[in-house]
């Protein structure tokens, strides 16, 4: 899409009048106060509007909407996480960013068609605080034979500490982030500021926080002028989640990478980007409330802020080899199945699978209480532990 088409993007004259308004009374705000007003706004933000964002009509697709496939496959991994508890009753399992509830859906779809124990036991928790979304999940999840239970945040939930497993899909890249500058080792924060009917980058004249210690040998090593994003909301949604768990997993898919991957000094510009329509936006700050802003995950230092609450990283590999290790490939040619559907399975397993695409977006498994190695859909990946942690911060 070119620059003229994003031009013509309906501009959200409301949100941008509130951003103004905050930046008239506080100076230049933050990129991460600025990301949470565009994207979590209670009434005019992106996810908060109402409007379609996900699937074809909307700016980008996520795996459970590309077929019930995914959510079965998940499901197998629920099956054995189960198993490993020593088959629990109830088995939660809690969903954040559930967008329209599909994903649970196709995971309880799939357990009363092939694993009628595992639905018995199972006890669906969704986190969400948008009512509107709270009321097309309960539409998607109607027809099912259990009965789910919403909280509009993992706080409601950590008095029960629970045993299951906690899962999320695209949730933590969209989490707001803080965006700096790298000179000379040292972070600067680059804030936004309004310059007439514009929003624009301003950076800060003096260093910001301190660099963490477990990416600081990564930070100082990157050219001047780079750019990284300080992933703190990340940081909490994932304490937050251990914070709710007795015993069991949290299962975590996303796009990102380790710190070693994410720091890397080729990767100057970072990872932050903004989506319209299915292609990448030449300005984040372009159409606040109507384009998606999205930085990739540091999944060491989700790892490092589990450990802090007593979970250890058991797993860590891309979604195409998850996929693949629990037997996606199978489903393609199962036995019975009428050909349009099994031509429909095809199509979404290549997209699923695609390792310029979908493929590429990275599972990481989390445990506490539980013998969690060797699960079905981390074989053949290298040591999470391995993967995420050596070399970093001491370890």
């Amino acid at each position: 899409m070119s620059a003229g088409e994003f031009a013509s993007v309906t501009r959200n004259d409301a949100l941008f009048d509130v951003i103004a308004a905050e930046m008239a009374a506080r100076g230049p705000i933050t990129f991460e106060r600025y990301m949470a007003l565009a994207l979590y706004h209670p009434t005019l933000g992106y996810y908060r509007s109402g409007k379609r964002r996900v699937g074809e009509r909307g700016d980008y697709v996520t795996s459970p909407y590309l077929s019930p496939l995914f959510g079965a496959i998940v499901g197998r991994q629920l099956a054995e996480m189960w198993d490993r508890l020593d088959r629990p009753c109830p088995f939660h399992i809690v969903e954040m960013g559930a967008g329209d509830g599909r994903l649970m859906r196709d995971i309880l779809s799939w357990a009363a068609r092939a694993y009628p124990a595992l639905l018995d036991a199972a006890e669906p928790i969704l986190i969400e605080p948008d009512p509107a979304l709270r009321a097309e999940q309960r539409r998607t999840l109607a027809h099912l034979g259990v009965k789910p239970r919403w909280h509009a945040d993992l706080e409601r939930l950590a008095w029960e500490s629970i045993t299951g497993c906690v899962i999320s899909n695209e949730l933590a890249d969209s989490l707001p982030v803080r965006l700096f500058s790298v000179r000379g080792g040292t972070l600067y924060e680059i804030r936004v500021d309004r310059r007439g009917d514009a929003l624009v980058e301003v950076e800060d004249d003096g260093p910001g926080p301190d660099v963490p210690d477990y990416a600081a040998p990564l930070i100082r090593a990157m050219p001047d002028g780079a750019r990284v994003e300080g992933r703190r909301e990340a940081d909490r949604w994932m304490l937050g989640a251990a914070s709710v768990l007795r015993r069991g997993f949290v299962l975590t898919f996303d796009y990102g990478y380790s710190a070693a991957d994410l720091y890397a000094p080729w990767r100057r510009p970072g990872t932050l980007m903004a989506f319209y329509r299915h292609a990448v936006s030449p300005d984040a700050l372009a159409h606040p409330g109507e384009q998606d802003l999205t930085a990739h995950v540091d999944f060491t230092a989700l790892a490092l802020a589990g450990r802090a609450r007593g979970l250890e990283p058991v797993g860590f590999t891309l979604q195409r080899e998850f996929l693949t290790a629990l037997g996606i490939h199978e489903a393609v040619s199962e036995p019975g199945l009428p050909l349009e559907e099994t031509l429909a399975r095809r199509r979404a397993v290549l997209a699923l699978t695609d390792p310029a695409g979908l493929g590429r977006v990275r599972v990481l498994a989390q445990e506490r209480g539980v013998d969690g190695h060797d699960l079905t859909g981390f074989r053949g990946a290298p040591p999470a532990r391995e993967a995420l942690l050596a070399g970093i911060g001491g370890e």
